[in-house]
């Protein structure tokens, strides 16, 4: 799969956020470095197999936990909740000035697995879930929300084209990831690495 951000951030395109999430505005902007537990962090693999017609892919940015990073902060709703709730994820510029991302649907769910974080996700076969290279403005405080029932079919109707869920949605430990962000850590590094914000909560049976 050949997903690319970096281009979105060159500014072949500018969109303000506040035509596609709107204006949040009684969240306070969040400032500071990156306070996330260390249990959010780190890669993750490729789903342990996916039906017909998919094929598992392995995610190739590393995740610095929910933020700030990169000028964003990642939250959700609910750090418990059981199958069949409605999940909200929020992505919001945690600066006091407008910064950019990508479009809203860079984003990943992943599982935690007996031997390490795993995306739920996997491609049509024979395809590539092509992302188009835009970047969204975003004033202090606003983003992007994310909100589904959390089930096979509620990921299903938010993933982007290409992409088809692997594998039942269980009980168990997720994250929420965004990897539509550049950050100073790759500027600095010459961007050899892609680097994601991701919160983690955990999904129970009722």
């Amino acid at each position: 799969m050949q997903f690319t951000r970096r281009e979105a951030l060159s500014l072949g395109a500018v969109v303000t956020s506040l035509g596609v999430a709107g204006c949040l505005g009684a969240e306070p902007p969040a400032v500071g470095g990156n306070t996330t537990p260390s249990t959010d962090e780190g890669s993750a693999g490729p789903a342990k197999s996916c039906p017909a017609g998919y094929e598992p892919f392995e995610p190739w940015y590393i995740v610095e936990g929910p933020g700030p990073f990169g000028g964003f902060k990642l939250t959700v709703n609910r750090r418990e909740l059981a199958l069949g709730d409605t999940f909200r994820c929020k992505l919001r510029n945690a600066t006091l000035s407008p910064q950019l991302s990508g479009i809203q649907s860079k984003f990943d769910v992943q599982y935690k697995h007996e031997d390490g974080w795993r995306t739920v996700y996997g491609t049509e076969s024979g395809e590539t879930a092509a992302f188009i290279d835009v970047a969204i403005e975003h004033l202090p405080r606003t983003g992007f929300t994310w909100e589904f029932p959390f089930t096979k079919a509620g990921f299903e109707d938010i993933a982007h084209d290409g992409l088809g869920v692997c594998g039942p949605v269980e009980s168990g430990t997720y994250r929420f990831v965004y990897w539509g962000i550049t950050s100073e850590k790759e500027e600095r590094e010459e961007f050899e690495t892609d680097y994601a914000l991701g919160v983690q909560f955990t999904v129970s049976d009722e």
